[in-house]
């Protein structure tokens, strides 16, 4: 799944000056469906902030790579036997 929002509470979602701006009814959503993969992303700043890109919720794979002001920064997912995800900052 690919959704512009984060999820709250997944430490996805901060912004500067560390407000949680992520959607309740997303984590809710990912957490009853149990998918394997979710893509998502609108908080630029969150890797910046928190140093976090991805995190697991009920063995689905959440990431949200952000996007530095200094660098591009981009995720290489290899999904062959298992998912495997690796960021890269250019």
């Amino acid at each position: 799944m690919a959704i512009h929002q984060p999820p709250y509470g997944l430490d996805l979602d901060v912004c500067v000056g560390e407000k949680r701006v992520g959607s309740k009814a997303v984590y809710d959503w990912i957490r009853a469906k149990k998918m394997p993969l979710v893509l998502c992303g609108h908080i630029h700043e969150n890797y910046e902030v928190t140093g976090i890109w991805k995190r697991e919720l009920n063995k689905t794979l959440v990431i949200q790579p952000g996007q530095s002001c200094m660098k591009t920064t981009i995720v290489i997912i290899d999904m062959n036997r298992q998912i495997n995800a690796k960021l890269i900052e250019i």
